[in-house]
């Protein structure tokens, strides 16, 4: 082939790779899985009993009503759930903070969110 052919050939197939690669964004990194809650942190034995909390996170693209959720301090059941109060709307990726004093035991507790269904 001569380099009158090979010239434009090049710029057909090589050139719009390059141009494809230099100008492809990365795919967004993948995050929580949509439509759930975490449990985000727990304060289990403070200063003062008065303070125990519980940090509850929305993955989720939008709000929900924790009307009807509890949480709970044992793993199998048979402790006390507290509900959370009704009303209560946890914004879409946004963190609730139910504060308590008498749910945890400051050792050996397991922290449960038990919704409504």
């Amino acid at each position: 082939m001569t380099r009158a052919i090979l010239r434009p050939l090049f710029t057909l197939l090589v050139l719009p790779l390059l141009l494809f690669l230099l100008t492809a964004q990365p795919a967004p990194a993948s995050g929580p899985v949509p439509g759930e809650i975490f449990i985000n942190e727990v304060l289990a034995d403070p200063l003062t009993l008065s303070s125990e909390a519980v940090e509850l996170y929305n993955a989720t693209t939008g709000p929900i009503d924790l009307s009807g959720y509890w949480i709970d301090d044992i793993a199998a059941g048979g402790g006390t759930p507290q509900a959370l109060p009704a009303g209560t709307v946890l914004a879409a990726g946004g963190h609730y903070v139910h504060q308590t004093n008498n749910l945890l035991n400051n050792g050996g507790d397991d922290v449960r969110l038990l919704s409504p269904d």
